[in-house]
């Protein structure tokens, strides 16, 4: 699937160089999965590595040169550099370990007493 330079970068270093409504997408696809924001950095972990052996020349990226301020040029610099869209695969297999959301939110939660299940 063909995604951004900046869903890229966003994917590869955790830095937010595309809307974040994008980032679902693109670890949707990776994973497989369908997730929830709470899982989206449980996806980063699981697929930074992978997009960077994809599009090695995120490795090249000088994270620190990217500001608040002036992310946009920093990003259009990376775009005309490598260009506006890269092909990405999925996860190989057994790379994702697919989870409740329901379950993974309680689990992360420090007071787990503070969880109300409601049965539907």
């Amino acid at each position: 699937m063909t995604f951004t330079t900046g869903e890229i970068i966003s994917a590869g270093t955790g830095r937010l160089c595309c809307p974040i409504e994008r980032m679902y997408v693109i670890y949707d696809f990776l994973t497989g999965d369908k997730l929830f924001t709470h899982q989206l950095p449980r996806a980063f972990r699981a697929c930074e590595e992978w997009v960077k052996q994809q599009c090695p020349w995120v490795r090249e990226l000088n994270e620190k040169d990217c500001t608040t301020d002036n992310w946009r040029e920093w990003l259009a610099a990376a775009e005309s550099k490598y260009g506006p869209t890269h092909e990405l695969l999925p996860l190989p297999t057994g790379q994702w370990k697919a989870c409740d959301p329901v379950a993974e939110a309680i689990e992360l939660m420090e007071d787990k007493n503070k969880v109300i299940a409601i049965q539907l």
